[in-house]
């Protein structure tokens, strides 16, 4: 009997998903060609190393990393990569804006500048249309987040706050406040959940330093008209403020990897609601006198079971979009610390 049960385990258990790296750059290119057979760089760009390049004036690790020159949206550029398309990613990176770095300064008479403002554009997440992106606000040097139809075609409610209609979604830090200062390495992160095109079920997180400043569920993210496209690109700009700003250690990845570690962040969710069968299991066949070692098959055969089911569930995209974690890494913590819990006789 102990065997059955124990076959049944492993026919049903299925091994837990492992963790996707898109991109790891530490930008540790010898130079403005090397780098540019890695990125992709807008025309204003190549070969153009006053404007965007690697350097050795800032590092984090080991030598190298990325600067932009900024002149308040004039000449700007960019450098663009592509990685594995996807609807949820955490991207991570190091930002050092250089001392003396004007933030606040409005944009300059013919230059390019999200809003025509002060700040500035940091770094993009992109799909065919769909895209997200980190902007610097001036005066208060807070991380928010931009989610613009490049379209052009929304009119929607963009459940920021504000109940009018927009082409461009602006989403204000609403957890905690936490500013970006001039002449200090901050860490950033930043996660997103596409969600499905035309509704309101995308998820946006930031995280500076590895404090959550920023957090929104049911964003409309995409429209009814982009399908099912993912996000398959990161760009770097140099749009906006005043002065040199550097970039390193730049990491995406489907599960976080938090700012000061390298090891993926298992915090564990709260328990959900309606899994108390297994508590009811442990209680009921203690009452009735099995043994433990039993107790504990037969709860292994339950979550097992457990396992299967939510394991089909998940493989809807937009049930994984919704959910930070699998309900099978739930059901196995929740099976676990029951298990913990039972005296052992």
């Amino acid at each position: 009997m102990r065997l059955l049960l124990v076959i049944l385990s492993l026919l049903l258990w299925t091994a837990p998903a492992q963790a996707v790296t898109y991109i790891s750059d530490d930008f540790e290119y010898a130079s403005q060609s090397v780098l540019e057979s890695v990125w992709s760089m807008s025309v204003a760009c190549v070969g153009n190393t006053s404007s965007l390049g690697p350097t050795t004036e800032f590092s984090v690790s080991p030598t190298h990393s990325i600067y932009a020159v900024q002149n308040g949206g004039l000449n700007t550029c960019f450098m663009d990569r592509a990685f594995t398309g996807t609807q949820h990613f955490f991207y991570k990176l190091q930002v050092r804006f250089a001392t003396g770095y004007d933030l606040d300064t409005p944009c300059a008479t013919g230059g390019t500048c999200s809003g025509g403002g002060g700040g500035t554009k940091l770094i993009y997440a992109k799909s065919s249309k769909a895209h997200v992106y980190m902007f610097v606000e001036p005066f208060s040097h807070k991380i928010r987040l931009g989610v613009p139809d490049s379209s052009g075609t929304y009119s929607r409610v963009c459940n920021n706050g504000n109940p009018t209609p927009d082409t461009e979604c602006v989403y204000e830090p609403n957890v905690s406040t936490k500013a970006i200062i001039v002449g200090t390495t901050h860490c950033v992160e930043m996660e997103v959940i596409r969600g499905s095109a035309g509704g309101s079920d995308g998820t946006l997180r930031v995280w500076i330093d590895g404090t959550k400043t920023l957090e929104y569920f049911n964003v409309p993210i995409v429209s009814s008209t982009q399908g099912t496209a993912l996000f398959s690109d990161v760009t770097y700009y140099s749009q906006g403020g005043y002065g040199k700003r550097y970039i390193d250690d730049l990491l995406i990845t489907d599960i976080r990897v938090p700012c000061g570690g390298s090891t993926v962040d298992t915090t564990p969710p709260a328990t959900p609601t309606g899994l108390q069968i297994f508590q009811w299991l442990a209680a009921i066949t203690s009452s009735l006198g099995v043994a433990w070692q039993f107790r504990r098959q037969l709860i292994a055969v339950s979550l097992a079971c457990v396992t299967f089911t939510t394991g089909i569930l998940t493989a809807f995209p937009l049930y994984i979009a919704k959910t930070h974690y699998t309900v099978k890494q739930k059901t196995a913590n929740i099976v676990h610390a029951t298990l913990k819990r039972l005296p052992k006789e």
